[in-house]
């Protein structure tokens, strides 16, 4: 959903992709259980190296890496 999300708008702050997830998370969580969550995936995203951060804190933007855009 992320990748799908990137590939249409091309970036994406972080507040964008918890609009995007938040309602989409178990409701067996709490609100800061799914902030974390949304964090935690969007590190490992970045880990596999689908997702990138341009620029820091709160500024930043969510891109897709070149090798994940042809996805």
């Amino acid at each position: 959903m992320v990748v799908a999300y990137l590939q249409t708008y091309h970036e994406a702050e972080k507040a964008d992709i918890e609009d995007l997830l938040l309602n989409k998370v178990s409701n067996a969580l709490n609100e800061d259980q799914k902030h974390q969550f949304i964090k935690f995936l969007l590190k490992e995203m970045r880990k596999e190296g689908t997702i990138v951060a341009v620029g820091r804190t709160r500024g930043a933007k969510w891109v897709l890496t070149s090798s994940s855009e042809k996805l």
